[in-house]
């Protein structure tokens, strides 16, 4: 396994890369292979993703129901665009004049009018009746005419006028008419149309004036006579000039009819209707004539599938350049391309699953894309998980027939996933992580709903809960991707998480129980350090938890030899192995246990991290005891150069590999104080952090000097709660 994924093994022989070599190497030319592999295996899977149906389930619809989700062109097909067809014909309908009759029952009304209001008249001629009953404009006048026996001439020259004002076109307001048209067409008694301006005609508004004007000319001595014709023709005539709507409408329908149909492609891939919407009539009438067209997909798979490459690419090239700037190089290696790049597959080929299943609601808010945030936070880090989170979202909503709402959905989900997988240690933790991400996407459900009820102004609480019921079932998926995935990804790539550090912390562990055994002295040492780099950690805000297991595993490589470590002599023993070997080979037994450490480490599967500590806990710091004795013992011709007396290393590359070194260090010292008292002891681990810097030993990890000022703190505190004095208690009496 460690073969097919590129991991080294570390024998403590070859220096470790500085952060800055690893991040100028993780895209040369040798490592080009890896993103190569990661950008075809996300092709293949789209390639995948694109042999599935298009189109998916189309839900059986009616006028007036709501879309339970977006359905999709799955091929492009023309159709009569019916909106455009009707606004042309309108036009073409509007075009046509109206055409116009002059309403000969207007003149028949007129003169029976006439004949009625004269006959009133006689009436009051002939004193049946008075004049105030008749509610006249003119009574004087009418009197007067009566009085010199004038009705019947006012009469005639009422009828006269009546017929000479009724026999043409009259209308209500030639101006606003004129305004609409020039010129309208009127249809006379004989059937024929013609063409008349609209400014010749006779209208309401002028015609008192035109009538006074007519009647002097002809009644020019009888003024009063001339009133009275005067009001009674204008109380009796009216407009005759009438929309013939049986004319005017079978013009326009012929004007109509030869329009011809306009129509429209519907592109592949174009929203026939779209989820939440209210079905229409054209929403029918579009899937109908899809359904009429329906054929196997030809033309736009390849333009899809490079669309849906390229988009692809550009995340990928997204997710490299992210890894290379913002986190540790380490993060380009295989096993961790290996772990988005299932992330992502999985993800994706699930997505397109899903808009295949029949069933009410939006399925795509179960894509779980938040177990895969989860996932790639516990396995590599947080902030990567948010940036998987960010480019999942995309795809899914792409996948997804181009749905903003998925996109919306699986982002935040993602999101919420990070955070609760934050604390991941335990079983139960999974449930709280779940539970935050049902949360958010109940609460994003909710309010993307909300917002697209606005146009319509009612809420489907039929489609909200269904879609409510998927974003639970993303949740609990989620869960389940976390609980079996994580497992089975950290066992195949060797990697670390909270979970397995806490399972490593078990003291029962069968290394750490031969560390017992074998090396008691060194088993309880590792102990001590353990708290000590455990509470370092955590002031200065490094993994107070790796530090703590791996300081546990640091010293295993002593089983091998543990008689030549002094922690592991019985007290009172004095004689040391070291007593019968030369200074020289003393030093090789110290310097091999961390080999052996590495070794023993592999063996028992300790992840990547663990290993890193073991051989890093030194650095590159010198045997300083050997190497002067060896100068004391320096025979003429040979060398004893201090490169030769001095761990191999690397020196730690982070701020954890430094507390184990530090720590490590300011334990051996504390321990071989005669009085530890606070002062002493303090005093110690200032002069232990001092000389590892002075040795520079911490050049290559993320420690500051404020870090340094917290963790000799924090060493102080320990230690001097380890070494505090205790009352002596009396004899008992006898």
């Amino acid at each position: 396994m460690a073969r097919l994924f590129g991991k080294k093994t570390r024998t403590g022989q070859t220096p470790r890369k500085t952060k800055a070599e690893k991040k100028a190497s993780a895209f040369a030319r040798p490592h080009l292979h890896r993103w190569v592999i990661a950008a075809a295996a996300y092709v293949l899977v789209l390639a995948a993703a694109l042999v599935l149906p298009e189109r998916g389930y189309r839900p059986s619809l009616d006028v007036g129901s709501v879309a339970p989700r977006s359905i999709f062109a799955g091929h492009s097909f023309t159709v009569e665009d019916r909106a455009a067809t009707s606004s042309d014909r309108d036009a073409a309908r509007a075009a046509i004049k109206p055409v116009y009759r002059v309403y000969p029952a207007v003149l028949e009304e007129g003169l029976a009018r006439c004949a009625e209001v004269f006959g009133e008249l006689a009436l009051v001629k002939a004193g049946e009746r008075s004049i105030e009953e008749l509610a006249v404009e003119v009574p004087a006048a009418i009197e007067a005419v009566i009085r010199k026996d004038e009705l019947d001439f006012v009469e005639g020259e009422t009828v006269k006028a009546v017929k000479q004002i009724l026999s043409r076109p009259l209308v209500r307001d030639r101006e606003k008419l004129k305004s609409e048209a020039g010129e309208i067409v009127i249809l006379n008694r004989d059937g024929v149309k013609s063409e008349t301006a609209v400014g010749s005609m006779a209208s309401m508004d002028g015609l008192k004036q035109y009538l006074a004007k007519e009647l002097r000319n002809s009644m020019a001595r009888n003024r009063q006579a001339r009133s009275v014709t005067l009001e009674i023709t204008m109380g009796i005539v009216r407009p005759n000039l009438v929309v013939d709507e049986e004319e005017t409408g079978a013009a326009r329908a012929i004007a109509a009819e030869t329009v011809p149909a306009r129509m429209r492609t519907v592109e592949e891939g174009e929203a026939i209707v779209r989820r939440g919407d209210r079905v229409s009539e054209e929403h029918l009438y579009l899937l109908a004539a899809m359904a009429r067209e329906d054929r196997p997909e030809r033309g736009g798979v390849m333009l899809r599938f490079g669309g849906m490459a390229l988009l692809v690419l550009v995340c990928v090239i997204a997710m490299g350049m992210y890894l290379w700037r913002f986190q540790s190089p380490d993060l380009t290696g295989p096993r961790y391309l290996a772990i988005l790049g299932l992330a992502g597959i999985g993800t994706t080929v699930f997505a397109r699953a899903a808009m295949l299943i029949p069933l009410p609601g939006d399925t795509a808010y179960a894509v779980p894309v938040a177990g895969a945030t989860m996932a790639v936070a516990v396995l590599l880090r947080p902030r990567v998980g948010i940036m998987v989170s960010l480019i999942l979202g995309l795809l899914v909503g792409q996948v997804c027939g181009h749905s903003l709402e998925a996109m919306v959905v699986a982002t935040v989900g993602g999101i919420a996933g990070v955070y609760g997988a934050l604390e991941i240690r335990h079983r139960f933790h999974i449930v709280k992580a779940s539970l935050l991400v049902a949360c958010a996407n109940l609460l994003t459900i909710t309010a993307l709903e909300l917002l697209r009820a606005v146009p319509a102004g009612e809420l489907s609480m039929g489609s909200l809960g269904a879609d409510l019921m998927w974003g639970a079932v993303n949740a609990g998926l989620s869960g389940i991707v976390v609980a079996v995935g994580v497992p089975v990804l950290e066992h195949v790539f060797n990697l670390v998480t909270d979970s397995k550090l806490l399972e490593l912390a078990d003291l029962n562990q069968p290394a750490l129980k031969r560390l017992e055994k074998e090396a008691p002295g060194t088993y309880q040492s590792s102990l001590v350090v353990g708290s000590l780099t455990e509470a370092a950690a955590r002031s200065i805000g490094a993994n107070g938890l790796l530090a703590r297991v791996g300081a546990y595993y640091h010293d295993i490589g002593k089983v091998t030899k543990p008689s030549y470590f002094g922690e592991n002599k019985p007290a009172g023993n004095g004689k040391s192995d070291h007593d019968r070997i030369s200074p020289r080979m003393s030093n090789l037994v110290l310097l091999s246990h961390v080999k052996s450490g590495v070794e023993l480490g592999g063996k028992h599967r300790l992840p990547g991290p663990i290993l890193d500590l073991i051989q890093q806990h030194h650095g590159t710091t010198m045997t300083a005891y050997f190497y002067d004795r060896a100068r004391e013992r320096e025979v003429e011709g040979e060398e004893v150069r201090d490169s030769d007396f001095r761990y191999p290393g690397p020196k730690p590359q982070t701020k954890e590999a430094a507390l184990l070194l530090l720590a490590d260090s300011v334990e051996a010292a504390v321990r071989s104080l005669e009085q530890p008292g606070p002062k002493q002891i303090r005093d110690t681990v200032e002069q232990v952090v001092k000389t590892k810097v002075d040795d520079r030993q911490l050049d290559e990890c993320d420690l500051n000097l404020r870090d340094l000022s917290l963790v000799s703190d924090s060493f102080t505190r320990t230690l001097v709660s380890q070494h505090h004095r205790r009352v002596k208690y009396p004899q008992a009496k006898t």
